[in-house]
């Protein structure tokens, strides 16, 4: 375990399990999540490093595929899949498929089987997007620690993962399986769509195209031109294609690189600002009916409780009033007392049915 906090848990959660073999490292200081990721890859000293988040979740036979579909492609550096996210308390993206549809076209390939993405197919993907978790990568080590030593600690978390998988590329390509094989927990601001301050959205985007340009002088090194590559898919994809493409590319891609590739230029600075007044108008309605809810709750609460308690009265009366009935009955009472029920009786039967006139008491 590379413990790279500074909480115990780590050491308290391996020592419920003493008959396993399980060393810790403590990182001192904490590393920025790269350079962690870079320090661990480095070290790794097996044929194969698998990859996972610790709020990930794997499918049961995620690794036996992984290495099923390397053992099936002795040349390929990595395996990768399709991922489910999944929503947390501090994040409000729907849960959503990784999509395979755009992955097919750049491939050539509908992936039905596991399909190969070479350099060029990766670069070209990733210049664009992200097109796959890392918490589904099972890699080959050796390719790994080649990737490490191309500066991945400095990388920004942002665009991180998108440079990893052109690099395992070069290393022989990336196996890929669009059936799904992780849960993935999205977090507040793992999406460029979750930021909103006019700075913090700058800063985003131009984080964004600067992944966007390292991918480009990459493939430019070895000989490939992402944007031709891409306006020639374009030219002939059918128009669900075009709207991959400008939606996806919308938070990576500056207006230069858009136009390059055939694309117009975005019609807001960021493709969700126009959803941010409708998303507080909808969190404030949502929030109004809560209350209300919340209200409606407590005061039915109140009520019930406010018949229980004239239940138990009402039961006790009627009790009281049976030991009463019980114990002076008229024709068991005393003489005195039963001329004085008798007489009660006779007074009730001619005054009870009718309406009191005014002044008139019990």
């Amino acid at each position: 375990i590379s413990d790279n906090s500074e909480t115990p848990t780590a050491k308290e959660v391996a020592a419920e399990f003493p008959t396993l073999p399980i060393e810790i490292t403590v990182r001192n200081p904490v590393l920025s999540l790269t350079a962690h990721q870079a320090v661990l890859l480095s070290e790794a000293n097996t044929e194969f490093t698998a990859l996972l988040h610790d709020d990930d979740w794997w499918f049961p036979g995620h690794l036996a595929t992984a290495l099923d579909a390397l053992a099936n492609s002795p040349t390929c550096a990595g395996f990768a899949a399709a991922s489910i996210y999944v929503e947390s308390p501090e994040s409000n993206l729907r849960s959503a498929l990784y999509l395979h549809r755009l992955i097919s076209e750049v491939g050539g390939s509908n992936y039905q089987k596991n399909g190969q993405l070479d350099f060029g197919s990766l670069a070209q993907l990733c210049w664009l997007y992200t097109p796959f978790h890392l918490s589904t990568i099972v890699a080959r080590s050796g390719p790994l620690k080649d990737c490490c030593e191309a500066g991945m600690a400095d990388w920004d978390i942002l665009h991180a993962d998108r440079r990893l998988y052109p690099l395992l590329g070069l290393h022989g390509g990336v196996t890929f399986s669009r059936y799904p094989t992780a849960f993935i927990r999205h977090h507040a601001g793992q999406n460029l769509a979750e930021f909103r301050g006019e700075e913090e959205i700058a800063s985003a985007l131009q984080t964004g195209a600067l992944g966007s340009q390292a991918i480009a002088n990459l493939a430019s090194e070895q000989g490939f031109d992402l944007s031709s590559r891409w306006k020639d898919l374009l030219a002939s994809s059918p128009p669900e294609i075009h709207e991959l493409v400008d939606g996806l590319g919308r938070p990576h891609l500056t207006a230069e690189m858009r136009e390059a590739i055939g694309l117009n230029p975005p019609r807001l600075v960021h493709p969700w600002v126009g959803e941010w007044d409708q998303m507080a108008k909808y969190e404030q309605r949502l929030a109004e009916e809560t209350e209300k809810r919340r209200r409606l709750d407590s005061e039915r609460k109140e009520y019930r409780e406010r018949w229980k308690q004239a239940d138990r009265e009402r039961k006790q009366l009627t009790k009281f009033r049976n030991r009463v009935l019980q114990h002076w009955k008229v024709d068991e009472a005393p003489p005195l007392l039963r001329t004085s029920l008798s007489f009660a009786r006779f007074l009730r039967k001619i005054f009870g049915g009718r309406p009191r006139s005014q002044g008139e008491s019990d």
